[in-house]
């Protein structure tokens, strides 16, 4: 006998014309069923796959989305409000993550950044998480772990396997289907400690405008783009659109190019050159744009600035910033 959530399966899958998408509650539903494990091993991948064919509506996400929250297990008070949360789930695979050194200015200016995200098995991309454990950085495991870093340095990183182990369960299931799920794109959106705001990097086209919607729908303040690698971070040899919603009211703005010349790619993806960078005894043309671009990005966000002005700031607090490397 078919259980509850094979009901789910039936809306979604009877075809291009019988088919429905889920009101945003039938999609909390459904979700809360798949996180509190009533669907089968079969009906889960069903019903991933079947969204995965003809894409998530923004309703959809939406209740995916609270219903995942549901299941994050880092909760409590904060002693540091957490002024911009960043999912890094993409992983960089041309370049190194510039957006790190955009992230400690920030930090080093008085602001609270929480980073989340995993690590792909058997991927040649370099992973947010994998930087933090080569600079021998300790992973955000819990409340009490985000306050202290976030009190040291002013940024922390949470591994989705810590904050939302249901979440990463779902992430991980690429390795069976040989396809991503809406997970990816949940896992972004998750703002897991309800930051005041929250950065989305994507990497296909028209997927900002499911992001902008889902966050009208919670009400949320969010920045998308499509960043380098599907990561939060602009890519300085062209035009990057920002979509924001702020408040309520969504604008679209153009971060212009940083380099009129494309730069040549690094051989190798090693961290080490980042840390070089900050500290000036390395110059990169590449990296030092990307660090400006992500960092003017964020002063668009969390201050409100026009894009013009946020550069310039951009670009002044990054001479000025302590080249310590903490």
């Amino acid at each position: 006998m078919a259980n509850n959530f094979s009901q789910y399966v039936q809306l979604i899958g009877r075809g291009k014309t019988a088919g429905k998408f889920l009101t945003q509650q039938q999609a909390y539903d459904a979700m809360s069923m798949v996180l509190d494990n009533q669907a089968t091993p079969e009906q889960l991948g069903a019903f991933l796959m079947l969204l995965r064919m003809r894409e998530e509506s923004a309703e959809e996400l939406a209740g995916f989305l609270l219903a995942c929250r549901q299941y994050t297990i880092i909760k409590g008070q904060l002693n540091c409000s957490i002024d911009l949360d960043i999912g890094c789930y993409a992983g960089k695979r041309r370049h190194l993550p510039w957006s790190l050194l955009a992230v400690k200015v920030l930090a080093q200016n008085g602001y609270k950044i929480l980073l989340h995200g995993h690590v792909e098995d058997n991927s040649s991309r370099l992973y947010m998480q994998q930087v933090w454990e080569h600079f021998g950085w300790r992973h955000a495991n819990d409340t009490n772990d985000i306050d202290r870093e976030l009190t040291s340095r002013g940024f922390a990183y949470a591994p989705l396997s810590a904050i939302n182990p249901k979440l990463h369960y779902l992430i991980n299931l690429r390795k069976l289907f040989g396809l991503r799920s809406c997970a990816n794109t949940l896992a972004r959106m998750l703002n897991p400690m309800s930051a005041k705001y929250s950065l989305h990097g994507i990497y296909h086209k028209a997927f900002e405008d499911k992001h902008i919607k889902v966050a009208e729908l919670l009400q949320e303040n969010v920045i998308c783009i499509r960043g380098d690698a599907g990561e939060a971070e602009p890519n300085p040899e062209r035009d990057v659109a920002v979509h924001q919603l702020d408040d309520g009211l969504y604008v679209e703005k153009i971060l212009p190019m940083q380099l009129e010349n494309w730069q040549m790619k690094p051989k190798a993806l090693d961290p080490d050159i980042v840390k070089q960078v900050w500290e000036g005894d390395m110059q990169d043309v590449y990296g030092e744009a990307a660090t400006i671009a992500t960092l003017a990005l964020f002063l668009i966000q969390v201050q409100g600035l026009d894009v013009k002005c946020a550069i310039s700031k951009a670009r002044r607090l990054w001479a000025d910033r302590n080249k310590v490397w903490i």
